[in-house]
C-alpha cells in the first residue's frame, strides 16, 4: 500500500514538473515604439476655409501591421524581432496626420475618419513606403517614408489634386533606437508636405469653394 501511494504521488507530481518549464522562456520581451509629431511651423498663408476629413489610410502589401518593416537586398521584406509600433501603421499614420494638419494651421478644421460630423473635403493617404531600407548597405540603413495622397471635395466627389509626399532619413547608428528616430524624422517631414500640398490643392483648384 505504501508503494502504491508513492507511485500515485509520483504520477501526480510528474506533470507539474513538466509544466513548470513552460514558465521559463528565453524569448525577449516585445518592445513597443511610438512616433511623435515635431513642433509645428508657421502656417504658409491663410487657412483653407472648410472642414477636412482624413480618411483611414490605405497601405501597400506588408505594411498594414504593427511590425516594424525592414527591406534587405533582393527585395526581401522582413521585420525587426521583438519590436512593434504602438498600433498598426495605417492607424499610426492617421493619428500623426491629423495632429500635423491641425498644428500646421493650413486648415480651419481637421477631422479623423471616425468623426460623425460632415466635412467639405477629404484626404485619402496611401502608405506606399514605411520601411528601414538595408538593401544598399547592411550596416548603414536609411528610412524611407512615402505617402500617395488624393484630395477631393466630398459633396460631388470631385478630385482636386493628387501628389506624393516622401522623405528619406539616414540612420546615424545601426541600432533600433536610431532607426525609430529616423522613422520619426522622415514621417514628420512627409506629413508637413501633406499638410502644405493638400491645402495648396484646394487653393489652386478652379472648382468653387463650399459656401
Amino acid at each position: 500500500m505504501k508503494l502504491l501511494r508513492v507511485s500515485v504521488m509520483a504520477a501526480l507530481l510528474s506533470p507539474l514538473s513538466a509544466c513548470s518549464g513552460l514558465f521559463a522562456t528565453d524569448t525577449p520581451p516585445v518592445q513597443t515604439y511610438v512616433l511623435r509629431m515635431s513642433q509645428p511651423q508657421e502656417p504658409a498663408g491663410q487657412p483653407v476655409k472648410g472642414t477636412l476629413r482624413v480618411s483611414h489610410p490605405l497601405a501597400s502589401p506588408g505594411l498594414a501591421s504593427e511590425r516594424i518593416v525592414l527591406v534587405q537586398s533582393d527585395h526581401r521584406l522582413t521585420y525587426f524581432e521583438a519590436s512593434r509600433w504602438a498600433a498598426n501603421v495605417p492607424d499610426v499614420v492617421e493619428a500623426l496626420a491629423i495632429e500635423t494638419l491641425r498644428g500646421a494651421g493650413v486648415w480651419t478644421i481637421v477631422q479623423g475618419s471616425n468623426s460623425g460630423f460632415p466635412s467639405d473635403y477629404t484626404l485619402q493617404i496611401t502608405v506606399r513606403r514605411f520601411e528601414a531600407d538595408y538593401s544598399e548597405s547592411p550596416n548603414a540603413p536609411v528610412v524611407r517614408v512615402a505617402f500617395d495622397c488624393v484630395v477631393g471635395r466630398r459633396a460631388d466627389r470631385e478630385l482636386l489634386g493628387s501628389f506624393t509626399a516622401e522623405a528619406v532619413e539616414s540612420v546615424g547608428e545601426n541600432r533600433l533606437a536610431s532607426v525609430v528616430e529616423a522613422f520619426e524624422r522622415a514621417t514628420n517631414k512627409a506629413l508637413v508636405m501633406v499638410a502644405e500640398r493638400s491645402a495648396e490643392s484646394v487653393r489652386t483648384s478652379k472648382a468653387p469653394s463650399p459656401p
